[in-house]
């Protein structure tokens, strides 16, 4: 058995037109579902990650009809110092990641293949 790291996902709707945010993570061994959040509702959800693996969820964001990708969450078995609560505001213009201490690193989504 692995030695496991658990990390936890917070996601709030932050959308500056109060628009409703559909939400749907996915990994290469878990589809999460779609969930539907209201301005200022939150989702999140936890994994442990293997410390000999590597660990990613992406996750497509809809509102307005409009479909952005983001990957929420990478960690590799060699940069274990990502985050094991990443707390994460979606705007319009992309995520940001709430860091410590007070601080906000925002992100580009991702381009479309």
């Amino acid at each position: 058995m692995h030695n496991m790291l658990a990390v936890h996902v917070n996601m709030v709707n932050s959308l500056e037109n109060k628009s409703t945010l559909t939400v749907h993570c996915k990994s290469a061994d878990d589809d999460l579902g779609v969930h539907v959040l209201q301005p200022g509702d939150n989702y999140g959800f936890k994994f442990g990650v293997s410390f000999i693996a590597v660990t990613q969820f992406f996750c497509g964001f809809t509102w307005n009809g409009v479909l952005h990708w983001f990957d929420i969450y990478i960690d590799t078995s060699y940069n274990r110092s990502y985050c094991s609560h990443c707390n994460w505001n979606i705007y319009e213009s992309g995520p940001c990641r709430t860091l410590e201490p007070r601080k906000i690193a925002c992100f580009p989504w991702n381009k479309n293949k």
